[in-house]
């Protein structure tokens, strides 16, 4: 369902090089928040130094693919578990509260869009490595209800949250 499968009208497309020049990424995720091109930027570094894999949810227009936003996964552990990390999650600020149809899917938030890819790749490690945890902290308070929602529990009195998926 998801990576190269335009039929949703998005594609993923797994980042293989880092885009040439940095100024030019931001423009077209269309950031303007100096938090968030931070974080940005320290996705961006880890993703040179080979600490995290990014996935571009891609729009097809007629001039080019539009980038709506990201997802970056990387390995990680919970407590002695291994698990898979949602390192950052982005969504241009002018697609966040839009509400897309997709004829397989049904309504769906980009969000959730990438949270779903999230889980899907997840599937694919626990299927050769036994992971079934997804972990991720989120950015901001407010968005704790969003993961819980989602199927997200809160990992004791951290901030961090986790999901176990299910079978392939």
């Amino acid at each position: 369902m998801f990576r190269g499968e335009k039929s949703l009208g998005f594609e993923f497309i797994e980042l293989t090089d880092p885009p040439p020049y940095f100024p030019n990424f931001l423009g077209k995720l269309d950031c303007k928040n100096s938090i968030e091109e931070e974080y940005i930027k320290k996705i961006y570094n880890d993703f040179k130094k080979g600490k995290t894999k990014v996935y571009l949810l891609v729009a097809p227009t007629d001039k080019s693919d539009e980038i709506l936003g990201f997802v970056a996964l990387s390995a990680s552990r919970l407590d002695k578990l291994p698990a898979v990390l949602i390192d950052y999650i982005y969504i241009r600020p002018q697609d966040r509260k839009k509400i897309f149809e997709i004829a397989e899917v049904g309504q769906i938030k980009l969000s959730r869009l990438l949270i779903d890819f999230a889980i899907k790749c997840t599937l694919e490690v626990k299927s050769i490595v036994g992971v079934d945890i997804l972990i991720l902290e989120p950015a901001d308070t407010k968005l704790i209800a969003v993961y819980e929602e989602l199927g997200f529990t809160q990992i004791r009195k951290s901030s961090w949250m986790h999901l176990k998926v299910g079978k392939l």
